[in-house]
């Protein structure tokens, strides 16, 4: 089904728009494809007494809940129509700036910055859910303690590990900043970017500060001025450098939605559009 309905939507022409019936039928198949079962329910009592009303909303039959077709899920979280959603997504895939999604889409600016940042908050909790615990989960506006023993949150971690064209990238959430600035390996800085050699079984340790942050590190720890296995040409972190530059600035506590997407690019053997409205259309998990 979802295969059929996405092969519908490319041929409706997702950058011209699609009509009022059309976003109704579509958003309709969006909705079933979630139910591998075929059997739509109620988001509130799980009763399949559920009918579409007139506005694209759904009801039940037996609680009376009234939910949209992407209630609770990525999709949902943007109060905009399911063709902007496409010509969003569509700029997003092939790459485009937010300004020139913008001019593709005619949606405003800041809408546009906050319907990225979901597709990377999309990408990268549902491959690494750990990201959806404190400061690092920003989709359902979650509290957020701050304070200077927070550095580990606001500076998380992580392991790489790359065989070929499959990478792998996991938070290493009982890892502090400061601790794998101890580690006697090599460590590169690159801008925000800080990465070691090989250490244990990763092929390298990767975080990313803010440019205060960056600058006062200099003071502190001491930075190999040459290359480290990671820097291979051809490998993950030359790309993930490169993609890092097309950005002016990066807030470090975004940087880990950033690394998985890029990783998303790096590593993609499917088509991205249709990958990314599969993830889109799933629930946000629970915290």
């Amino acid at each position: 089904m979802e295969t059929e309905l996405l092969r519908c939507l490319k041929k409706a022409g997702l950058d011209a728009g699609i009509g009022p019936e059309e976003e109704k039928e579509f958003s309709h198949e969006l909705y079933a494809c979630r139910y591998t079962e075929g059997v739509i329910r109620c988001l509130a009592c799980k009763s399949e007494k559920v009918y579409q009303l007139a506005d694209m909303r759904y009801r039940c039959g037996r609680c009376k809940y009234t939910y949209g077709a992407f209630t609770g899920t990525w999709l949902g979280l943007a109060r905009i129509s399911l063709t902007a959603w496409l010509s969003l997504l569509r700029a997003f895939t092939d790459n485009l700036t937010a300004r020139q999604a913008v001019q593709l889409s005619g949606v405003s600016f800041p809408t546009v910055l906050r319907v990225f940042h979901i597709i990377r908050q999309a990408i990268a909790i549902t491959e690494e859910p750990l990201l959806m615990d404190g400061s690092l989960a920003r989709a359902k506006n979650l509290p957020h303690k701050s304070g200077k023993d927070d550095l580990a949150i606001r500076v998380p971690v992580f392991g790489l590990t790359e065989h070929s064209q499959a990478i792998e990238i996991i938070l290493l959430p009982e890892m502090e900043i400061a601790e794998l600035l101890r580690q006697p390996v090599r460590i590169v800085k690159k801008g925000g970017l800080i990465y070691t050699d090989a250490f244990m079984y990763h092929d390298a340790l990767l975080a990313y500060v803010a440019a205060s942050e960056a600058n006062e590190l200099d003071k502190q720890a001491l930075f190999t001025r040459g290359t480290v296995y990671v820097d291979r040409s051809g490998g993950f972190i030359p790309f993930l450098r490169q993609s890092l530059n097309k950005y002016h600035r990066i807030e470090q506590e975004k940087f880990p939605f950033y690394l998985y997407e890029i990783k998303c690019r790096y590593q993609n053997n499917n088509p991205l559009f249709e990958r990314l409205l599969s993830v889109l259309n799933r629930p946000v998990p629970e915290v």
